[in-house]
């Protein structure tokens, strides 16, 4: 059950998670302990990854049956601290996840 408050946190784990291991255990616990809510966004990253985006989506929520999962199609396939990369995928963040988050988990 969601707490209902002004004060409501979600935390966003963004990743590829191909495949998931115990440091992305790590950050979605560390989120769960931090937050109230919990998404995970996975890039779906066809050209790098050959684990499909289902695949890795399941284990997540076979693991963490409380959290949300958004599979994030189409997203930017670069990755780096450069301000152009920083605001490409701040924008498709945005735009995929339709939670306002305040915490923000990745590797």
């Amino acid at each position: 059950m969601e707490k209902k408050s002004q004060n409501f946190t979600t935390g966003l784990v963004l990743g590829k998670f191909a495949p998931f291991h115990k440091g992305h255990q790590l950050l979605v616990d560390t989120a769960l302990k931090m937050t109230d809510k919990v998404i995970v966004l996975i890039y779906d990253c066809p050209d790098a990854i050959d684990i499909p985006l289902d695949v890795r989506a399941n284990w997540i929520k076979r693991i963490y049956p409380q959290i949300t999962v958004v599979k994030g199609y189409n997203g930017p396939s670069e990755s780096g601290l450069d301000s152009r990369i920083t605001k490409e995928h701040d924008e498709y963040i945005l735009k995929t996840v339709p939670f306002k988050i305040t915490h923000f988990f990745f590797k």
